[in-house]
């Protein structure tokens, strides 16, 4: 019975069936080899990086098929963790490895794509035209602290943003929230005395939208209530976000600090894995 979920073109019952097969041991090979192939970006990502860490790799044309494949803006973990599997089994070529910088879903990953495949990379100045038009220089202008209400299960709490540190995180968290992108999405992350994290329209982790945005080097620290953009590397960013449960210096300068909760963290200590968010809206 669980097998024929993986046959449904839904991706969080077939990773609910993965998990449950993984589980009481009853998931084949071939049964990950054929997700891969699913056609579903969260799907593949997670079973090359959860059950291909411990079986036999796919062989390196179809891993190189999947990188070509999932190349939109938003995909590109599941690039990252290909060129890095690929390396650490030195399968690749020079050749090869020109294909992926050719294929690779953003220049803003570039660096990340050098630092696994191990090769020099040059940096470059970001080039604004790669962003969305609403996050272009002439439209981040503000003329206060933006106050945002996030409704969830749990109740209510209240954020104040920081334009002046982080105008581009700012403007695109409060582009998502009026557009309903944030309604009913779940915190599919928590860690007790870490973070809260969502804001990942597939629920998994493996997502923030269909564009990135540059990193901010807010002077803000990371302490209890901070709001801060999860990435996978520097400018990676998107729409998934994270409050801090207590202060954690270690993010300092790594990830970009865009506000913080001014009242219901009580609320924000309740969140659990699956929560939902049910609204965001800005009242101020």
């Amino acid at each position: 019975m669980l097998h024929q979920f993986l046959q449904i073109d839904d991706p969080i019952l077939i990773q609910g069936a993965y998990y449950s097969l993984k589980q009481i041991h009853r998931l084949r090979n071939s049964d990950a080899l054929n997700l891969l192939n699913s056609g579903h970006y969260s799907v593949a990502a997670l079973v090359l990086s959860d059950w291909f860490t411990d079986h036999q790799l796919p062989d390196k044309n179809t891993l190189l098929h999947l990188f070509k494949r999932f190349r939109k803006p938003g995909q590109f973990e599941l690039q990252l963790e290909i060129a890095s599997l690929l390396e650490k089994q030195n399968l690749l070529t020079s050749a090869d490895k020109d294909t992926l910088f050719k294929y690779l879903a953003h220049p803003f990953v570039a660096r990340q794509l050098a630092e696994k495949l191990k090769v020099p990379f040059k940096p470059k100045p970001v080039d604004l035209k790669l962003l969305p038009d609403f996050l272009h220089p002439d439209s981040l202008h503000f003329n206060s602290h933006p106050i945002v209400q996030v409704k969830t299960n749990k109740g209510l709490f209240v954020m104040e943003l920081f334009p002046e540190y982080a105008p581009l995180t700012v403007k695109n968290f409060l582009h998502l929230s009026k557009a309903g992108f944030y309604n009913k999405l779940f915190f599919h992350r928590v860690i007790p005395d870490f973070v809260v994290q969502g804001g990942d329209p597939t629920g998994t982790g493996w997502s923030g939208g269909n564009y990135l945005i540059p990193s901010e080097h807010s002077p803000l620290s990371f302490v209890r209530g901070t709001v801060g953009i999860a990435t996978s590397g520097f400018d990676t960013g998107g729409s998934q976000f994270f409050i801090c449960h207590s202060q954690h210096p270690h993010l300092d300068g790594n990830y970009t600090a865009f506000g913080k909760v001014i009242k219901g963290m009580a609320v924000v200590d309740k969140i659990e894995q699956g929560d939902i968010i049910l609204n965001i809206k800005r009242i101020q």
